[in-house]
């Protein structure tokens, strides 16, 4: 019985010195990482989701803003949304007839390069007959022209953040230069359905063939367009991505007007398209400078 005893001190003597030993050599207790701040992404520069329920964001340190031709609107509702709820709504009547245009730029970033975008649906799908544009890039054309940037109104700040046709900008505001645009996404009707394809203001461009195939645009289906864009006369770049898929990748390309600063805008602009009253929605759009995809 002795020796019984003296086995079971020695084996608890064993284990509790074994207990000790780990609790002096044990590592310190693991901290979790500190979690990202809740929507906010690396690289991004601006971004809106329309949540304030105004346009006030692409206001944002005086930076850009709505500008509208025609008979058009710009306003955030609720009718749609791709995150949240509200969304920007691009709005023309008229659109059959004459050219009219919505379009909420940003340009105070001043990048030379970056990638630019933008969630889009339209409730009903247009005709096109002649142009119509979603998404452009312009760059000034020319210094200290006499020529006020076509009949552009601005939008008027009120209670509801939309852009009135009725108001036009104060005339000592009017930045008179004459503003055009270099690379755009304009939207064609095709025998299989609506496609984006990628144009450029002016110039005739051999341009290469796509890496893919554009696809069908389908009404009431959101669809996300993500440009890269970089500035130069002969060495400039454009990729284009659409949800998510690599559509276009160019190089070597003019991207440049007078100066090297982007301006970038989600718009609904052209003339000789159906149905007359036309509405684009859009939303969760983003600047920044690493692509983010959908």
């Amino acid at each position: 019985m002795q020796m019984h005893w003296k086995n079971r001190s020695a084996t608890l003597l064993c284990a509790a010195g074994f207990i000790l030993g780990c609790s002096r050599s044990s590592p310190p207790p693991i901290v979790p990482p500190i979690a990202p701040v809740p929507g906010v992404r690396e690289g991004v520069l601006w971004s809106t989701g329309h949540e304030t329920g105004d346009i006030l964001d692409w206001y944002e340190n005086r930076g850009g803003g709505a500008f509208i031709t025609g008979d058009a609107r710009v306003s955030v509702t609720d009718e749609a949304a791709h995150s949240g709820r509200y969304a920007l709504k691009l709005e023309v009547r008229g659109i059959d007839q004459d050219v009219c245009g919505s379009r909420v730029f940003r340009w105070g970033e001043h990048l030379t390069e970056g990638y630019f975008s933008a969630w889009y649906m339209f409730p009903v799908a247009p005709l096109v007959g002649e142009w119509l544009n979603i998404f452009q890039f312009k760059k000034k054309a020319a210094q200290d022209s006499n020529v006020v940037i076509g009949p552009i109104k601005s939008a008027v700040q009120d209670s509801n953040a939309v852009a009135d046709s009725t108001r036009s900008v104060p005339q000592d505001s009017i930045r008179r230069e004459t503003i055009d645009p270099t690379w755009y996404n304009e939207v064609k009707t095709r025998p299989q359905g609506i496609i984006l394809t990628l144009s450029h203001w002016n110039k005739i461009w051999n341009l290469p063939g796509n890496v893919r195939d554009a696809p069908l645009i389908r009404s009431g289906r959101w669809f996300h367009v993500e440009w890269y864009y970089k500035d130069g006369v002969e060495d400039g770049v454009i990729r284009v991505w659409i949800d998510g898929e690599l559509i276009w990748s160019l190089e070597n390309v003019d991207t440049r007007g007078v100066d090297p600063y982007i301006q970038w805008a989600p718009c609904l602009y052209g003339v000789r398209v159906n149905p007359s009253h036309l509405v684009l929605y859009v939303d969760d759009a983003v600047i920044s400078t690493r692509r983010l995809g959908p």
